[in-house]
């Protein structure tokens, strides 16, 4: 994994993390919401992304 696409990552998740804790903040049940919906967000894309590398 290159350089960048850790950085990304990291960056990405600290984002979710950070967006979930302020939601959390505020209300706990919305924060499992948002979570789980980062969680599907997150199954979709690597879904999507590996099955573009199999079709090459």
């Amino acid at each position: 994994m290159r350089t960048n696409n850790k950085t990304t990552l990291a960056v990405g998740v600290a984002g979710a993390v950070l967006v979930t804790a302020g939601v959390g903040l505020m209300h706990i049940p919305t924060a499992f919401i948002i979570a789980g919906l980062f969680a599907l967000a997150w199954s979709f894309l690597a879904a999507r992304a590996g099955s573009r590398r199999k079709g090459r």
